[in-house]
């Protein structure tokens, strides 16, 4: 879903005319960081991965800081870890478990460990400004894109029609519910011999 496209969706779920989208400018981009984060916090967060080498030459303790190894153009992209954080690509790609993880977002190992590591991590969505084209892709799951216009108009419209806003966050949540139950039962494993 591209920027043009969420706001033709909330001018439509807002019965308005895309001139009073103009009006709320600020608000629309406001409500569209906010219900970005707030998808990729708690329902389907976007990853990436921070790629490192040890060649086992530096023996004691290395500390990796996500915050400041992701950070993009001086704007922080770490939120925090994935479900399997750190895993090693010598001959095979595997799970690494011999690190620790202090403060919530630095990874601390031994420097003699030797391999191709990589990090997994949650990141912070990119942000919209007035700025941003219509034409700009949103940094959302794809799964998660029918339900991004129905949080952002719930904050949009939060302020001029309660009930509306508050019928947008419900229709959001049961989507949501929807979309988590469908990702759990893809992660469950089905085991044979019962």
């Amino acid at each position: 879903m591209n920027w043009g496209e969420l706001k033709n969706e909330v001018k439509d779920l807002g019965f308005e005319e895309m001139e009073a989208l103009v009006e709320y400018k600020d608000i629309l981009v406001s409500a569209t960081n906010r219900a970005m984060y707030i998808i990729n916090s708690t329902v389907l967060p976007m990853t990436s991965r921070y790629d490192f080498m040890q060649d086992g030459s530096e023996p004691g303790i290395k500390k990796y800081d996500m915050i400041e190894l992701t950070k993009e153009g001086g704007s922080r992209k770490f939120l925090s870890f994935a479900d399997t954080p750190v895993k090693i690509h010598n001959e095979t790609y595997e799970t690494f478990n011999d690190f620790d993880i202090e403060e919530g977002h630095i990874v601390v190992m031994d420097g003699s460990c030797v391999g191709n590591f990589s990090v997994f991590y949650k990141r912070i969505p990119s942000r919209v400004s007035e700025n941003t084209t219509d034409d700009t892709e949103l940094d959302v799951d794809a799964r998660i894109e029918p339900a991004l216009p129905l949080l952002v108009a719930h904050y949009v419209w939060l302020d001029d029609d309660e009930r509306k806003a508050t019928q947008y966050y419900n229709e959001y949540d049961a989507l949501k519910t929807d979309i988590l139950t469908e990702t759990t039962l893809i992660r469950a494993k089905i085991r044979g011999g019962f």
